[in-house]
């Protein structure tokens, strides 16, 4: 899909079906962006401009203290699919590197396991991130200014 938006208003922003797929989603205060990315080495222009969104609503001495939320990546879809452009071990650390060299904060790391589906919300009015694995909720915090 390689699709990412942004929220700056309450409200909810997610993406959902993230089977093989790698979700990523970076909030603060009052902004959200997420992207569903089906390969993060070949969808760095994409995160690269969710990226420069969250800096314009970030203080950069802020940013080392947002922690960039990651989930989906199915490893059973991998390994039951010869597509070679899904998602990997490689493409995980890929998306960890470019969050770690643009100076976030440590990546929370939520990957799915065999035959699990995910979604992540994002939910402004209530300042939180929540990361669903196969019906089971998992509540972050949004860092507030």
């Amino acid at each position: 899909m390689d699709e990412w938006g942004g929220l700056d208003e309450p409200g909810v922003l997610s993406t959902e079906g993230l089977g093989p797929c790698i979700g990523l989603c970076l909030a603060y205060n009052g902004w959200a962006g997420i992207i569903h990315s089906s390969h993060p080495p070949h969808d760095r222009k994409e995160i690269g401009e969710l990226i420069v969104e969250a800096k314009k609503s970030i203080p950069a001495e802020k940013l080392r203290l947002v922690r960039p939320i990651l989930c989906g990546s199915d490893p059973a879809c991998e390994e039951d699919s010869e597509d070679p452009g899904l998602p990997s071990a490689e493409a995980r650390q890929t998306i960890i590197d470019i969050l770690r060299e643009e100076g976030f904060g440590e990546p929370v790391e939520l990957w799915s396991t065999f035959g699990q589906t995910a979604a992540v919300f994002a939910n402004l009015e209530f300042h939180k991130v929540v990361v669903e694995i196969d019906n089971e909720d998992v509540e972050y915090p949004i860092l507030q200014a």
